[in-house]
């Protein structure tokens, strides 16, 4: 290896989604695990860039299932269970009052009247 040749190549999201396939893993899959800080990757400011052991590593946790949410636990004994979410009561229905009449139009000053 020469001084000017580097011991490891960064890929940008693009690249290594190349490097992977990007049937199997899109540059936007990648670019959203180092946004939520999923997996480790190298940043230089803003640009985001990966090495061949870290998209091993991508390829590692996307391929392990999600653990398994734990089981909520009993309620204190004596204490009623948590009520559930209240539902919405259906909107009620106002009966029209009989003695309103049509609103009457009358034209201001400003607006000359229709037909002249």
């Amino acid at each position: 290896m020469t001084d000017n040749e580097p011991s490891f190549w960064v890929y940008t999201c693009e690249e290594g989604a190349a490097r992977l396939g990007n049937k199997v893993i899109k540059a936007s899959t990648l670019a959203r695990l180092a946004r939520e800080r999923k997996v480790p990757h190298t940043r230089n400011g803003r640009k985001v860039g990966w090495t061949e052991a870290q998209l091993a590593q991508v390829v590692e946790y996307l391929a392990t299932p999600p653990p398994a949410a734990p089981p909520a636990p009993d309620p204190p004994a004596g204490e009623p269970p948590p009520a559930e979410t209240p539902q919405r009561r259906p909107a009620a229905v106002i009966d029209a009052p009989t003695d309103l009449r049509p609103f009457d139009v009358k034209r201001g000053s400003r607006y000359p009247p229709a037909g002249t």
